[in-house]
């Protein structure tokens, strides 16, 4: 079955205030953690995951403390700038082309 080259481009050039970004072919999404879909990436969640681990191991662990005090949260981008992620400018790239109804309320920093 041959499989479907497909463009993501901005829908709304003007969003960011500057010229719009490039187009990404969701064929770079291929073998990554990029859903070709939305086009997110999953590692986003690990920031909170983290957040998660570190208050279940403080009954048992109370030195992670002051790692669970210094956790705050980041958006989308603040998080792939900060991260390891082997795609993480891919992951930027195609979140600044993301449709901004699943970009705002799937990836935008909490009010914690």
């Amino acid at each position: 079955m041959a499989s479907s080259k497909r463009m993501i481009t901005p829908l709304d050039p003007s969003q960011n205030g500057s010229a719009a970004p490039a187009a990404v072919d969701s064929a770079r999404f291929d073998c990554t953690d990029i859903n070709p879909r939305t086009p997110l990436a999953t590692d986003f969640l690990n920031h909170f995951n983290e957040a998660t681990m570190l208050l279940e191991l403080l009954p048992t662990a109370p030195n992670c403390k002051e790692d669970f005090l210094a956790w705050h949260p980041m958006s989308y981008c603040e998080h792939f700038m900060a991260s390891h992620f082997k795609h993480r400018d891919l992951a930027i790239a195609a979140y600044e082309v993301a449709s901004p109804c699943i970009a705002t309320s799937s990836t935008r920093s909490p009010n914690i």
